[in-house]
């Protein structure tokens, strides 16, 4: 078989991979999988070369067994990268643009959690759960993470801990099937999921201070929260004070490409968490603050999967919320992993996550358990058993080994 048949059945195998994982009826699918493939192809028109012979074996095996590794990251992120310079729409159709009506703000409660539309924030505000003069943390989750099939774990975790520590507003941003359905299309969906959003946080302004709210963003989450803090700034000259990007999302935002990802300046202080460097997550520091728990690694202990790595940016995130564990995760600021081991950085650390102070600067380096809770200087024994984060916690372990 010739090189260029196994190019093509890769291009065709990375669409499909997609596909298959998408929050949309059997119709919908069927839609994808043919808008995909003849995308796949126009591409292929326009280009010699995507993936190498060599590494096509490993993607397909990689993929199947659902333990994708470098090289399958690599094929999707030079994928992405090559097809949005030949076809920049990837062949979208109108039902997976994203659609204004269709995003909306959920706000978390004790009782219940209501949905509110984006032209909405006056209602919303006035909603007995809505404390005006508490914080406001609005979580942006990742890829798949809204299917309406299975819970989301990412702001379920996180906003249990801001419930424990009371006091605090907690939205979530429901991105509908824009960030669940083929990839390519949910990482091209961000810019404009953000632009979106932008103007529904231009009126929350209106009734909270713009110093009150902090956007917290996992995987293509993250690059949802640096597109809106963009588009705020671009229209209303206002800028978010604090925006958290957990893990990144790799693929599709290579640095000086077509995507532009979260990055400084997003917020006045923008503080990154790197979990999965390299592979689903970005490896560059793109932030004020970049922290590299364990190091630049594709790993965390106790993960084989580099999705189960990918998610404990979340999950590290949430346990520095809970009350007593701030300064759970200290980190040493350094200039390289190799001088973190030989102890040749300074010893003056800070806390990553929650406590993390916004006039920190450059690269932080920490080692964390294997098992929670992940900080070594959590303080899990300071929680009361109301909200115990080492029970909550240990609900998702046997979903990441």
């Amino acid at each position: 078989m010739s090189t260029k048949i196994y190019v093509n059945l890769g291009i065709l195998f990375v669409f499909l991979v997609q596909c298959v994982s998408g929050q949309l009826n059997l119709q919908d699918r069927i839609d994808q999988i043919r808008l995909g493939v003849s995308a796949g192809f126009r591409i292929l028109k326009n280009t010699s070369q995507i993936i190498s012979l060599e590494n096509l074996g490993a993607l397909g095996r990689d993929a199947l067994y659902e333990i994708p590794g470098l090289t399958l990251m690599e094929a999707l992120n030079k994928f992405c990268s090559l097809a949005i310079l030949t076809d920049k729409d990837l062949g979208r159709y109108e039902k997976i643009k994203p659609d204004y009506d269709r995003l909306r703000l959920i706000l978390y409660s004790s009782s219940e959690n209501t949905s509110y539309s984006l032209g909405e924030m006056s209602k919303l505000v006035e909603n007995p759960a809505f404390n005006k003069n508490d914080p406001v943390v609005i979580m942006v989750s990742g890829w798949l993470s809204n299917r309406k099939d299975k819970p989301n774990d990412p702001a379920i975790a996180i906003y249990n801990a801001y419930k424990c520590r009371g006091h605090t507003n907690f939205l979530l941003v429901d991105t509908d099937v824009f960030i669940s359905t083929l990839y390519s299309w949910s990482a091209l969906n961000t810019e404009e999921i953000g632009k979106l959003i932008a103007p529904a946080i231009a009126d929350l302004i209106n009734y909270v201070n713009i110093s009150q709210i902090h956007v917290v963003g996992h995987s293509l989450g993250a690059q949802i929260a640096g597109a809106v803090g963009r588009h705020l700034q671009a229209s209303t000259q206002k800028s978010l004070v604090r925006i958290t990007g957990l893990d990144p999302a790799r693929p599709c935002f290579n640095q000086g490409e077509a995507l532009t990802g979260l990055g400084r300046g997003d917020a006045l202080f923008v503080d990154v968490i790197h979990t999965n460097s390299g592979g689903f997550g970005q490896k560059e520091p793109v932030g004020d603050v970049d922290f590299y728990p364990n190091g630049v690694k594709l790993h965390m202990p106790g993960c084989s999967r580099m999705s189960c790595s990918h998610s404990l940016s979340w999950k590290y995130y949430a346990e520095s919320v809970y009350p007593g564990n701030e300064y759970g995760f200290l980190a040493t600021r350094c200039n390289s992993i190799y001088a973190y081991a030989r102890k040749l950085c300074s010893q003056k650390t800070i806390p990553m996550g929650y406590a993390t102070p916004t006039t920190a600067k450059g690269n932080y380096f920490l080692t964390t358990n294997e098992h929670p809770p992940y900080g070594k200087n959590s303080k899990v024994s300071t929680i009361s058993n109301k909200c115990d984060s080492r029970k909550y916690i240990t609900h998702f372990i046997n979903n990441i080994s």
